[in-house]
């Protein structure tokens, strides 16, 4: 079993607007899925190497995909990945949201 750690960031400063059609309840979206959207919290599970990126996809498409389930938290962004299972995303490390 992989040691699992993460890390929570807020968003200050800004204010959410709401939309007229919310969502109640839990919203489990892709990457892809999630462009163009946002929500009170994010999780992104899972942002180590090999997953994020993925091995078979171009990096810079998988860099502008990071970033892009990053911005979509309006308050609260919680990102984990395993600690023994392997090394955190390069791009949490770019960031400087990881070791």
């Amino acid at each position: 079993m992989c040691e699992s750690r993460g890390a929570s960031y807020g968003r200050r400063g800004r204010q959410s607007q709401r939309k007229e059609n919310t969502v109640t309840g839990v919203v489990l979206a892709t990457l892809h899925a999630a462009k163009g959207l946002e929500f009170p919290r994010v999780w992104l599970i899972a942002a180590e190497e090999g997953t994020l990126p993925h091995l078979d996809s171009p990096l810079d498409e998988e860099r502008r995909l990071c970033y892009v389930g990053m911005t979509r938290a309006e308050t609260e962004l919680v990102i984990s990945y395993a600690v023994d299972c392997g090394s955190p995303s390069r791009f949490l490390k770019e960031a400087g949201l990881a070791p």
